[in-house]
């Protein structure tokens, strides 16, 4: 099971993606292959391709965070931070991808192809350089009565740009929960219970980065607004309904505080906490963004319990006390 995006295929894979539902291991390679369908777009990581930001410019950040930046002058960027669930590590999500073009690409591939508008050779298909990991505004799901796919869903997951000689073709997300898959053989194998723990893209050589690499996200932010990047990056997943890790977005502090409005009209204000990534689903552009002023602390989602039993309603996502679920994209007006 996973959680998927659109009709028929939208609503087989909406149902599939996004209320995840349990099913045997059969069921879910069939959803495998719906789910291709749907799944459209990609990403273009910070392989070092051409075109692509990889290195920070140290006038756009402050010195504490210059000082930060690895010897290649990247962010070093935070992963899985040791919470009461057990994780994948970044080196376990990249093994997991690596058997992933071999196993299941092969199902998906047609519909990857077409999004991307050519030709993908898989024996070529590697993770990029860089891959990463997005956090989740919920705090973690106690429920697993439909397996932990809602769960994982709404978790953390590791974004995972899959290249062809350092250009990225795919977006392979990978739950940070789904420590249950299992490999033997050089397979995975998949829980009898499973669900969530996959979705994918292909990527529009015009889509460019998704997500833009945080270095070219901190330049955007500066060259936008006049002010500094004041912290480094953080990966954040919107509410996975809203477009999943394909609209993970980059957080960012910035100094001085930005005078901003939105694009509703509503009168200036003051922040020194911007986003930078998509707007929505099918508007790939990173763009900048605000937290909205409402935030839901609690949030409403489904789940179904096995092919029998149906669905459960009414399951509750807690915000995390600094999560966003909301974003509104502004204007920046200066300083």
């Amino acid at each position: 099971m996973a959680i998927s995006f659109s009709t028929l295929m939208t609503s087989l894979v909406f149902g599939w993606l996004i209320n995840p539902t349990a099913r045997h291991r059969s069921i879910l390679m069939l959803a495998f292959v719906a789910a291709s369908v749907v799944l459209g777009e990609c990403t273009r990581a910070s392989s070092g391709a051409r075109g692509y930001l990889t290195t920070a410019d140290t006038s756009v950040v402050t010195a504490d965070v210059a000082r930060s930046l690895s010897s290649s002058g990247q962010f070093v960027l935070s992963g899985p931070s040791g919470g009461t669930l057990p994780e994948l590590s970044e080196d376990r999500a990249r093994n997991i991808a690596r058997l992933w073009v071999k196993q299941f690409f092969p199902w998906v591939r047609r519909s990857i192809e077409t999004a991307r508008g050519e030709k993908i050779d898989p024996s070529r298909l590697r993770a990029c350089s860089r891959i990463y990991y997005a956090e989740s505004p919920y705090e973690p799901l106690d429920e697993t009565a439909d397996g932990g796919a809602a769960r994982r869903a709404y978790g953390p997951w590791w974004v995972v740009p899959l290249c062809v000689e350092g250009v990225p073709q795919v977006l392979l997300g990978i739950a940070s929960y789904a420590t249950d898959i299992e490999v033997r053989n050089d397979q995975i194998l998949l829980p009898r219970l499973g669900g969530s723990e996959f979705v994918w893209r292909g990527i529009p050589p015009s889509v460019g980065e998704l997500p833009v690499s945080p270095e070219r996200a901190a330049q955007l932010a500066a060259q936008r607004t006049g002010s500094r990047v004041a912290s480094v990056p953080r990966l954040v997943m919107p509410h996975f309904r809203d477009g999943g890790p394909a609209l993970a977005r980059w957080e960012l502090t910035l100094t001085p505080a930005v005078r901003l409005r939105t694009a509703q009209g509503e009168p200036p204000m003051t922040e020194t906490r911007l986003f930078v990534g998509p707007e929505a689903a099918g508007q790939f552009a990173p763009v900048l963004l605000r937290a909205a002023p409402s935030q839901p602390d609690v949030t409403s989602t489904t789940v179904r319990i096995s092919a029998t039993r149906g669905y459960k309603e009414g399951l509750t996502l807690k915000r995390r006390s600094s999560g966003v679920v909301r974003f509104l994209p502004i204007l920046p007006l200066g300083r």
